[in-house]
């Protein structure tokens, strides 16, 4: 078996896990936002409804869903942690990219973040 390390296989990213602040918006939104309504989760990142909740070190975005959602020991949280689910913003931090957690996949979005 050959393995590529050059090609980045190998390499661990850090990602942020944004998640949204449940106490700060209304059931409808919250609705919305388990059901990836992307324009709902773009008003609610801009008015801050999300919050930072936590780091982890993963292979890609398959992998960082799967740590943070069965191995929350290998998660630096930050505030509140919960599971990944749907309405979750994944961001590399590396690259700057920002996922959304959608019922199949994931979404590439664009938001204004600060990491």
């Amino acid at each position: 078996m050959v393995i590529n390390i050059f090609m980045g296989e190998n390499k661990m990213q850090k990602y942020l896990i944004l998640q949204p602040n449940q106490g700060a918006i209304s059931d409808g939104v919250a609705y919305e936002i388990s059901r990836s309504n992307e324009d709902v989760i773009k008003d609610a990142w801009d008015n801050g409804h999300y919050r930072k909740a936590g780091y982890l070190l993963a292979k890609n975005l398959n992998d960082a869903f799967m740590i943070g959602n069965v191995q929350h020991e290998k998660v630096e949280k930050i505030d509140k942690f919960y599971s990944i689910s749907c309405g979750d913003i994944i961001i590399d931090c590396d690259f700057k990219s920002a996922h959304l957690v959608a019922p199949l996949g994931f979404k590439c979005i664009r938001i204004n973040c600060n990491i």
